[in-house]
């Protein structure tokens, strides 16, 4: 799969576990130790407007972070967007496709 790569860390901030996605020049967010749907609904609106640039995948953070449940969850849970992703792509109407139609 040749796509765009939008990178991912996790990260302790102000006391909290935190997996943050890089878009272009925003970062975005999740409070692993929170259940606030905010973040999580930032989220999914930051990637369905990247998806309409073109398919890309998540990549999972490559920093060894403590505790490793979280390095579990977060890498657990990055699999599963991007085959949402792939799958949102796939179902995408053509016209819909920027990066086809402008022949990238």
């Amino acid at each position: 799969m040749d796509s765009r790569k939008i990178a991912s860390k996790l990260e302790k901030r102000n006391g909290k576990d935190c997996l943050i996605f890089l878009f272009n020049t925003e970062e975005l967010v999740i409070n692993l130790n929170s259940e606030d749907q905010e973040s999580l609904k930032n989220l999914f609106y930051e990637m369905m407007h990247e998806l309409f640039n073109g398919l890309f995948e998540i990549e999972k953070p490559t920093e060894e972070y403590e505790p490793k449940l979280f390095a579990d969850i977060a890498n657990d849970y990055i699999d599963k967007l991007n085959k949402e992703v792939k799958q949102i792509w796939e179902k995408l109407p053509q016209e819909l496709k920027q990066e086809e139609n402008n022949g990238h």
